[in-house]
């Protein structure tokens, strides 16, 4: 039973990815997101439930209907002939097994930083227990009335949305009871689906060799598996991120294949349901694409069917989560001094603050003993840039300009928090940063030249 509150999610996640697979391609890239979506998926479909009755009500029936879920699109996926056969003839030169070798090295000390932070603190860092994990607590603890409690304003983030503390309260409603080792491994399946992700994703948009240069990068940093550790909802929001810019710069790369953009609505959606910054991600995708449109002078009819399919596959998380915001949860922080808005946007200091904590991260993130964002910075330029043609190029600046527009939104928010604001840097820059990071590394190495790396395409 401790297995199948995870298998059956990643099953459900994987039939649903296989559907679209067979359209796009990309079977194993598929494969690796799949725990996402079916996480999502089951999160979701647990909050509806108890919604309608109260968490644990009648939780053998709830059972039933993943069962159900996952039964109807094992047929269809029968029914369609789905059940492809991946190509599994890899052939691998030298360099991609030397990057390989050192992408496992990674891998090895990435999950030793991991287990060490585990083991130090089970429970997670402060929002994990105090706000995620609290939160499924009282999905699971509470009755028909009381569970509903979980929506007071006097629950610390009671206006976030649910994704990750409905998994790890359908994980803990289905086995009985809370098990620290629930939230533990929901982390561990998001960080490995990360990694998976960006090295199968830059495969798939360059070449096998700087897919596995960037996942050796993103494992190697210290800050990654820390933040994956704390059991926060930051790792699966990244994740989000990343599907989301792949699949923004796959269909710039192959602009024919719309039904990219029926993931990129997907994955946001997901996002969306994650954290309130996932908001920030919608928003951008939304104006990065139509700017893009209009640059490329696509046809009207085109551009509003392109559209239209970002917001088929958006619509359905976007529903819930305006319903979520507008009846259910109380308001955000961010908005409840409206009035001094205004005075704190004019306040030349905190401008001063937040340029200098945003220097001192270029010297700190990472967790290198050299900085990481100043060596990156530096290879860059040592490098260069590789050629791209029109496609590549529209992708690479769409995915780079999604990203610009979310940082800017996340400095704006500490331009007006009314929190203190040093406070709020200092707990949470770093995460921030974090969440960005995978779609910076996808950026960044679809633009710049590894010199090691096999012909490119």
């Amino acid at each position: 039973m401790k297995i199948l509150v995870f298998l059956l999610p990643v099953l459900i996640g994987l039939l649903f990815c296989l559907l679209v697979s067979t359209r796009l391609g990309h079977f194993w890239l598929f494969v690796a997101i799949s725990p996402g979506i079916g996480i999502g998926i089951t999160s979701i479909l647990f909050f509806l439930w108890s919604l309608c009755f109260y968490p644990r009500f009648e939780i053998g029936v709830y059972e039933g209907l993943e069962v159900l879920l996952f039964g109807g699109l094992l047929i269809v996926s029968i029914r369609r002939h789905l059940f492809f056969r991946p190509n599994l003839q890899i052939k691998i030169n030298g360099v991609e097994l030397l990057f390989g070798i050192v992408l496992v090295i990674a891998l090895f000390f990435f999950f030793y930083r991991f287990l060490i932070y585990v083991a130090a603190n089970p429970l997670g860092g402060w929002d994990a227990w105090a706000r995620w994990n609290a939160r499924a607590r009282y999905l699971l603890l509470g009755d028909a009335i009381t569970w509903r409690n979980v929506f007071s304003a006097y629950v610390s983030q009671a206006d976030y949305p649910f994704l990750l503390s409905g998994f790890i309260a359908r994980c803990w409603v289905l086995l009985g009871r809370e098990y620290v080792f629930v939230p533990v491994v929901t982390a561990g399946i998001f960080s490995i689906s990360i990694i998976l992700v960006l090295v199968l994703s830059l495969a798939a948009l360059r070449n096998l060799s700087v897919g596995l240069f960037g996942g050796f990068i993103l494992a190697s940093l210290p800050h990654f598996a820390w933040s994956s550790a704390t059991l926060l909802a930051d790792v699966p929001l990244a994740l989000y991120f990343l599907v989301s810019i792949y699949f923004l710069s796959q269909f710039f790369f192959n602009p024919k294949h719309t039904d990219n953009l029926l993931m990129v609505g997907i994955t946001a959606g997901l996002a969306l349901w994650t954290k309130n910054e996932g908001a920030s991600l919608v928003l951008s995708i939304f104006i990065v694409l139509l700017v893009c449109l209009l640059r490329l002078k696509v046809p009207f009819r085109q551009s509003i069917q392109m559209i239209f399919t970002l917001i088929m596959g958006l619509f359905p998380f976007l529903l819930l989560f305006l319903g979520y915001k507008f009846f259910i949860a109380p308001s955000g922080f961010l908005f409840r001094d409206v009035q001094s808005i205004p005075l704190r946007i004019l306040a030349v200091e905190r401008y001063r603050i937040i340029g200098s904590a945003v220097w001192n991260e270029l010297f700190t993130f990472g967790g290198w003993k050299l900085p990481f964002p100043l060596m990156m910075i530096g290879y860059s330029i040592l490098v260069g840039v590789r050629s791209l043609n029109p496609a590549q190029k529209n992708g690479a600046l769409a995915a780079g300009a999604v990203l610009m527009m979310i940082y800017l939104q996340y400095l704006a928010v500490f331009v007006i928090t009314p929190y203190d604001l040093e406070w709020q840097i200092m707990t949470s820059l770093t995460r921030l940063y974090n969440q960005l990071l995978p779609g910076v590394l996808l950026t960044l190495l679809l633009i710049i030249k590894i010199p090691f790396s096999v012909s490119e395409d």
